[in-house]
């Protein structure tokens, strides 16, 4: 059963949404960086927060108050990492560096809007399940989310801004094809979230080679977590080849590639 079908009745007591909030695997739905967050009745952020890949925005709850009509979340932040077979874990984050940082403590807060029900902002800013934020995630997450994090392809979710573009006969390299040659392969930067937690791993990123040698339809094929997906994506993004080619003349062809995070 989803995280929304689960309220049935108004929650007003903080007996009440510790219950729904205290224990279970939540997401803040839009991946907001910052540890101290504001909100309205209905869970809009009074201000504008910068942003994180939804594998750092991850949260476990631990403390509600509940003052009149204004409500305080108190928990920690959570980072998702995943192995080489795909299952995903997942980890409070610190500040500092892995076991000798602290915990990163994130605080919301709810303004009411004197009814004291607060089950409208607690449906705008937690997803209880990869499932359920999985049709909310970025287009480069979606052919992954589809495969591997939900049970079933979600309605709804953000495509490619070319899918509806997409040239018919796409190649593999390989066969009579030439195959393209990289010229420029700039080094990807560690998240934040990796480097405080001094986590190494590999991503394998999916992409087109266009026939001018640069690089398209950019995706997730194997994550990492923990921010380290979107930095991969960055730096294969600015990938620059000499473009496959059949019979002389340049071609489309798509390839995986894995983007190595190492820490020395």
């Amino acid at each position: 059963m989803g995280f929304l079908t689960n309220v049935a009745v108004a929650q007003n007591s903080e007996k009440e949404v510790s219950a729904r909030l205290i224990g279970k695997p939540l997401y803040l739905r839009g991946f907001w960086a910052e540890d101290k967050l504001k909100f309205d009745a209905a869970g809009k952020p009074l201000q504008s927060y910068s942003l994180v890949s939804f594998t750092e925005a991850g949260f476990n709850a631990f403390r509600v108050k509940i003052h009149g009509d204004h409500m305080t979340i108190e928990g920690q932040r959570v980072g998702l990492t995943f192995d080489k077979s795909g299952k995903y874990k997942r980890q409070g984050l610190t500040l500092g560096n892995g076991d000798n940082g602290t915990p990163e403590l994130i605080t919301l807060e709810v303004e009411g809007s004197g009814t004291r029900d607060f089950s409208k902002a607690l449906d705008a800013i937690f997803a209880g399940s990869l499932e359920e934020l999985a049709p909310t995630l970025p287009f480069y997450w979606q052919t992954y989310a589809k495969g591997h994090l939900v049970g079933q392809p979600a309605a709804g979710v953000a495509e490619h801004p070319d899918a509806q573009n997409k040239t018919p006969g796409t190649l593999n390299a390989g066969g009579k094809v030439t195959p393209p040659k990289i010229v420029n392969a700039p080094t990807p930067e560690f998240s934040v979230a990796a480097r405080r937690m001094n986590y190494s791993a590999k991503v394998e990123v999916h992409f087109w080679i266009e026939t001018d040698g640069s690089c398209s339809h950019v995706s997730i094929s194997k994550p990492a977590g923990l921010g380290l997906d979107e930095q991969a994506l960055a730096a294969v993004a600015q990938y620059r080849f000499i473009p496959a080619q059949r019979n002389g003349k340049p071609i489309r062809v798509d390839v995986y590639v894995e983007v190595n995070f190492q820490r020395s």
